[in-house]
């Protein structure tokens, strides 16, 4: 078994793992190079290996840095199968085409303030190149719902186990035979956190094996149990409501919007919290929670105790509203009185977000709540940090809302390492997604 790591080693970004095994080539993950345009361009246009050498794709995860580079990968040849699950396909397609959206809007931008000479800025892909790599995903089932085995080449087997990450997660388990021996990896991709709302936790993964890739992402930190984050939500709410102001919460439009929501419709159905308007303004989010709603399958028991049994939508209730125009959107800026706004991108670096935070920060009387990290260099980053001004827009706004930061939510919420220590595998494991220091403390062996 040979692995190479194309991404995701000692950063965050651009998880494509390829593993040889049993002479298939297995490519894990597919995603794309994220931060400041200059550094990550070169790095998505030639990223080290020939799609066409490929044999098979699985993909963990929906996430932008596990999937943004599946249309290169198709452009660039590749045309075998796509392997997640059905949830992960429909995620996918969607956080595709907005990434296309977007690159395609700043090609654009760029090419219409740039010198006449200067060569013409192309986005990476197009809307138009996704259907082509919606084609070729064949779903998979968790391994709690068939526990059999996928072939995906001749030699090479799959397994995929609920991650508890966002909906659809998996974490991927490959088999294979080399030299009459059996081999197992195990790929965790992004793992969610034991007691999460709304989804599935993580499940153990029953099978031994030789190798462990795993995500180290935040793995030298002990994380706050979500009562504890309940506990904030339900402070920021009730002294903005108290001030008669809003709060203003960017938040990340796949998973982080649902959960926020998911806790709301708890707080306010408990009457933990008052019964505010609250909106969720970002059409990526409502068109994200619309799969949510398809794939319930994937809601963890608590929720079915908590609204299924009752006949309720967890991700709709009353003084919930989702905006759909710009007019929409536009009337929330003179809405009088309290109200509870969500919207992307969760690190203020583009949508609707901006206009809401240019509408409220001024006031003392609001609330910016950050629910997620927040990137350095982008707008998030200098709003948590303290900054006096925001800069938006031409405009240079005082700031005197309050800003803060829901404590330990991080769009990557992560099983702890003690745990996962005692079934270590017996080979070598590798940590990605993690600075290049030791991620747990005190004398373990573990090293990115």
């Amino acid at each position: 078994m040979k692995l190479t790591f194309y991404g995701a080693a000692k950063e965050v970004t651009g998880s494509k793992h390829l593993v040889d095994l049993a002479g298939s080539r297995i490519l894990l993950d597919c995603g794309l190079f994220q931060g400041r345009r200059q550094e990550t361009q070169e790095r998505n246009q030639h990223v080290g290996f020939d799609p066409r050498t490929i044999d098979a794709v699985v993909v963990s995860h929906a996430h932008l840095d596990h999937v943004g580079w599946l249309p290169l990968l198709v452009k660039g040849g590749y045309s075998g199968a796509i392997y997640g699950t059905s949830a992960t396909r429909d995620l996918a397609e969607l956080i595709l085409l907005d990434a296309a959206h977007i690159q395609v809007q700043d090609a654009d931008y760029m090419n219409r303030h740039q010198y006449a000479e200067a060569p013409l800025h192309e986005p990476l892909y197009r809307p138009e190149d996704i259907p082509a790599v919606i084609k070729l995903w064949q779903p998979l089932t968790h391994a709690f719902l068939d526990p059999a085995w996928h072939r995906l080449t001749p030699t090479v087997e799959c397994r995929l186990y609920d991650a508890g990450h966002i909906l659809g997660s998996a974490a991927i388990v490959l088999r294979g035979r080399e030299a009459g021996q059996e081999k197992v990896l195990v790929f965790t991709g992004d793992l969610g956190r034991h007691g999460a709302p709304l989804l599935r936790d993580p499940d153990p993964i029953d099978v031994p094996a030789q190798t462990l890739i795993m995500e180290a992402t935040y793995g030298d930190r002990r994380h706050h149990p979500v009562e504890s984050v309940k506990a904030q939500l339900v402070a920021v709410v009730r002294h903005a409501f108290a001030q008669g102001g809003k709060v203003v919460v960017p938040a990340f439009s796949l998973g982080r919007t649902q959960e926020l929501v998911y806790l709301l419709h708890q707080l306010t159905d408990h009457g933990d919290i008052p019964r505010l308007p609250i909106f969720v303004d970002s059409p990526l989010s409502e068109r994200i929670t619309s799969v949510f709603e398809a794939h319930q399958r994937d809601y963890d028991k608590q929720t079915g105790l908590d609204f299924s049994r009752l006949g309720e939508d967890p991700l709709v209730f009353r003084n919930l509203t989702y905006v759909h125009s710009v007019e929409e959107s536009k009337a929330l800026n003179t809405l009088q009185g309290p109200a509870m706004i969500l919207s992307a991108s969760g690190m203020v670096t583009a949508g609707r977000i901006i206009h809401h935070l240019v509408n409220t920060i001024g006031s003392p009387k609001n609330t910016v709540l950050f629910t997620g990290y927040q990137a350095a260099h982008t707008l998030g980053r200098k709003l948590l940090s303290g900054a006096k001004t925001l800069d938006a827009y031409g405009q240079h706004i005082p700031v005197r809302a309050a800003a803060t930061q829901l404590a330990g939510r991080d769009s990557r919420s992560h099983s702890n390492v003690p745990g996962l220590r005692k079934k270590r595998p017996a080979g070598r494991p590798f940590l990605l997604f993690a600075d290049a220091v030791p991620i747990c403390r005190g004398s373990s062996p573990w090293r990115p």
